[in-house]
């Protein structure tokens, strides 16, 4: 399976990508346990900005959560908040990797 990234505009075109360590960092910056709950979504500002850089993690580990807040301006908020959900989302049900993915125009076979 392929790793899902959304593309995002910051300072320049950037990836977010969900991985374990992305969760790892998120879990240990906010002092509580994600996978648990069944809301993963950030309360406040602050957590919004940590969502964000755990999510460049994997494109650069130098970032600092300062340096991603400073990155948003406010009329872009919504439109990175949307791609940080898009990024968040897991696949319903991920295909076996052993079948191939059909081509747009056909069905799945049953």
């Amino acid at each position: 399976m392929l790793p899902h990234i959304v593309p995002v505009m910051l300072d320049r075109e950037r990836h977010f990508r969900l991985t374990l360590g992305a969760l790892a960092a998120l879990e240990k910056k906010l002092g509580r346990n994600l996978r648990g709950e069944g809301d993963v979504e950030p309360r406040n500002c602050e957590e919004q900005i940590v969502f964000i850089w755990a999510l460049l993690l994997h494109e650069d580990r130098s970032l600092t959560p300062e340096q991603v807040g400073d990155m948003v301006d406010l009329p872009a908020l919504p439109g990175v908040l949307r791609a940080m959900a898009a990024a968040m989302r897991m696949p319903e049900e991920a295909e076996p990797a052993d079948r191939p993915t059909p081509p747009a125009n056909e069905p799945p076979a049953a």
